[in-house]
This record gives structure tokens, sequence and C-alpha cells, in this order.
């Protein structure tokens, strides 16, 4: 799931962890969480040094949704 670049739900965090990981959050991020957790959540691998799990395993971890068409 691409977001545009100058999308007002992509915040700065999101931004600097797609930079540092190389991914985006998952689309599941996206559908359950608000634009505000989602970035808090990047923050927070930001400063750990590590990606999120949940995002990172996701193409690997295909589960019969919908969202599984942005991992094939």
């Amino acid at each position: 799931m691409q977001l545009k670049k100058d999308s007002k739900f992509v915040g700065p965090n999101v931004k600097k962890y797609q930079e540092v990981f190389g991914h985006q959050p998952s689309p599941e991020a996206w559908k359950y969480k608000t634009p505000e957790e989602v970035d808090q959540i990047a923050e927070m691998a930001v400063k750990r040094g590590k990606p999120e799990p949940t995002w990172a395993n996701r193409g690997k971890n295909l589960n019969g949704s919908i969202s599984d068409q942005y991992y094939q």
C-alpha cells in the first residue's frame, strides 16, 4: 500500500521510518489505527533502531485477507 508522499496522513516519523527501514507500515496498521498512532509507533521503532515486527514481516505472513494483494 503506497500512500502519496505529500499525504496528510503520513507523519514525519512515518517518513523517517520509511527512510531508515525501507518499508511502510502495514495496511492493517492504517486500517485499525489512527494516523497519529501509526506515527507514534514509527517514532518508537526508529528510536530503538529496529523495525516494527508486524510491519517488517507482513509480506511473509499472508493471512488470506484482501490486504495480502499488496504483497503478491
